[in-house]
């Protein structure tokens, strides 16, 4: 299951940020420090991460963040709800979990786990898929003299603590 497979060097590789982000997680490891890693320490990484895979251990330090308030542009400073929360995570928690991600993904496109019709959150996907097909059901019971029903749920802040 290659979900549970030993990590690859391969897979380290893809890992690794691609941000120029130049911030330092409560774990003081610095992006840029994974970012230009040498093939060599690339190597402890792999091995790190396969010991933390096989254990299934998460280090504490990866559990905890910095948030800070980020004024939303055009809002007014002294309104707390202008702010929207940022959260700087450890920068090898973020490489591990790309990497998880990267084997899900596979795992789930691969055995055909995801619903077709699911586009947002999806590599190769976009919601434009899903207007798209909208219009061409639109034009077609158009065509045919039908009529389409169609509803639309906009949930707003629902990802809000």
């Amino acid at each position: 299951n290659i979900l549970n497979d030993p990590i690859t060097p391969e897979e380290i590789v893809r890992c690794l940020p691609k941000s120029k982000s130049n911030a330092v997680g409560t774990d003081l490891v610095h992006n840029l420090m994974i970012k230009n890693l040498t093939a060599k320490n690339q190597i402890y990484l792999k091995h790190l991460f396969n010991t933390l895979l096989k254990s299934a251990f998460v280090p504490p330090q990866w559990k905890q963040s910095i948030v800070i308030p980020l004024l939303k542009p055009g809002k007014p400073a002294e309104d707390p709800t202008s702010y929207r929360p940022i959260s700087i995570t450890s920068c090898l928690c973020k490489a591990m979990e790309r990497l998880i991600a990267n084997r899900l993904h596979w795992f789930l496109e691969t055995k055909g786990l995801i619903n077709k019709e699911q586009a947002g959150f999806r590599r190769g996907c976009s919601t434009y898929d899903h207007i798209i097909q909208l219009e061409s059901d639109i034009k077609r019971s158009f065509s045919q003299k039908q009529s389409t029903v169609a509803a639309f749920l906009d949930i707003s802040k629902a990802y809000d603590s």
